[in-house]
């Protein structure tokens, strides 16, 4: 089953959606550390589009 890409391997236009995200919605950066940590675990994801 496909893994999502650590932090650092996301390619750097989705790391931008993801800090405007924050910017717009106001999402804290306790909210985007934690997504981190939880993508550092490697999650298994469906391969079909979800």
């Amino acid at each position: 089953m496909p893994r999502i890409a650590p932090w650092d391997n996301l390619p750097p236009n989705v790391r931008q959606h993801l800090i405007d995200r924050m910017r717009d919605r106001a999402i804290s950066l306790a909210d985007l550390n934690q997504l981190g940590l939880w993508i550092e675990t490697q999650p298994e994801v469906p391969e079909e589009e979800w």
